[in-house]
């Protein structure tokens, strides 16, 4: 019986029907056991979720239809990690496969909608088809007269996620269109809403540099951008400090330039570990160990765009600026990309900016610097220019005055 079953689902698998039929309709064939057969070798599926995946409409109709089949149990089976062939279907895409399903006079559409897989985090046909971009299948589901759509778009799966989150991470900007303005959702609540670690919609638009997901989120009506912008991370990071320290200027661009932002705000967030988005802005460029190692390249445009939004100069006694970026400096000198950056004195317009902003908005001194040949040649242009503040001009005319005595020849030579 269990080759029979085989035969059914390689039929099933090329849609062919008529090989069905043969095989449903021999004398000695027990059509029941056929259709509920489940390869043991590939994951458990049945000939229904076969047919689902493949996209063979009428090779569902007939598995459905079939005099001998259990077409509520059939619908309702599911692989070993908890799949049915409604979630196969869903989550390709296949629109007139999950129609089929839905409509069929045997299913239990609402407990096929709300079910969720055992093995793959408790994901939804929702999530499923929002995780692809499959608007229109996503539209039958949330349209359906038996749907509850307002639950099905704040189920979450065992980490919090929905099916929201889902569409943002992957960037399908249409489908994150589609649940904010369904006529069910609470968009408000939907954007606020973070997973058990923390991640909002926001954070996953931005850790991935999703330009079109960040832009739906941030412009939406019913969105608070301006309080969705200062989410973080369980205490930890904002929206703008995943895009700093994954190299993603343009959605940081987009967060920095929304009207809503408070932007002196969004720098001073500091992570319990007390990280900034300037700090990690200048780990990502250091390639620090801290941040996104895997990155593949290291840049240090997040840094720069962020130093010239800090628009205040450094004034004697702002001293929490002052260990701000001290601590920013600290950053970029520390990494694994660091000694590639200030040991030889290559040309790098954005490398060089980076240091004199810093050092015009606060960081002090460290005399080991003087061992560099990039930050000793911008400490002395900065100090004949005089353009740091005088809290810092004492400080580069000391080192500027410690390398010349190095240098001069000693009196009892």
């Amino acid at each position: 019986m269990a080759e029979d079953g085989r035969a059914l689902q390689l039929a099933a698998v090329k849609g062919d029907v008529a090989a069905m039929h043969l095989l449903l309709d021999h004398p000695s064939a027990d059509a029941e056991a056929m259709m509920m057969h489940k390869d043991s070798d590939h994951g458990g599926e049945t000939v229904l979720m076969l047919a689902g995946y493949c996209d063979h409409v009428e090779a569902k109709r007939l598995l459905l239809n079939n005099p001998s089949a259990d077409a509520a149990a059939m619908m309702m089976l599911a692989n070993i990690n908890g799949v049915t062939a409604f979630m196969f279907a869903a989550d390709r895409g296949h629109v007139d496969a999950v129609r089929v399903l839905l409509d069929h006079p045997s299913s239990d559409a609402a407990a096929m909608m709300m079910h969720k897989d055992s093995d793959h985090g408790g994901e939804t046909v929702l999530m499923l088809a929002a995780m692809n971009g499959h608007a229109d299948a996503m539209r039958l589901l949330l349209d359906h007269p038996s749907a509850d759509a307002a639950a099905m778009m704040i189920q979450t799966n065992s980490e919090g996620s929905t099916a929201l989150m889902y569409a943002t991470r992957n960037g399908h900007a249409d489908a994150m269109c589609l649940l904010l303005d369904h006529p069910s959702a609470d968009a408000a609540a939907m954007t606020m809403h973070s997973s058990s670690t923390g991640v909002t919609a926001l954070m996953a638009a931005a850790d991935h540099g999703h330009m079109d997901a960040v832009r739906v989120l941030l412009d939406h009506p019913s969105v608070d951008a301006a309080a969705m912008m200062m989410l973080t991370e369980s205490g930890w990071w904002t929206a703008l400090m995943f895009a700093a320290c994954y190299g993603h200027t343009d959605a940081m661009r987009l967060l920095l330039d929304h009207p809503s932002v408070d932007t002196a705000a969004m720098m001073a967030v500091h992570s319990p570990g007390g990280v900034s988005v300037l700090t990690a802005a200048a780990q990502f460029a250091a390639g620090s160990s801290n941040i996104n190692i895997y990155a593949p390249s290291h840049s240090g445009a997040p840094l720069l765009l962020l130093l010239r939004r800090v628009a205040v100069e450094s004034q004697p006694g702002d001293d929490a600026q002052h260990a701000h970026m001290s601590e920013v400096m600290e950053a970029l000198c520390q990494g694994l990309q660091s000694n590639a950056m200030f040991d030889n004195d290559t040309p790098d317009d954005a490398r060089d900016e980076c240091v004199r902003l810093l050092l015009a908005r606060g960081a002090r001194m460290v005399p080991t610097w003087c061992n560099s040949p990039v930050l000793s040649r911008i400490i002395r242009d900065l100090a004949q220019l005089a353009s740091v503040p005088q809290l810092l001009n004492e400080a580069v005319v000391g080192v500027v005055f410690a390398q010349r005595q190095s240098k001069r020849p000693r009196d009892d030579a």
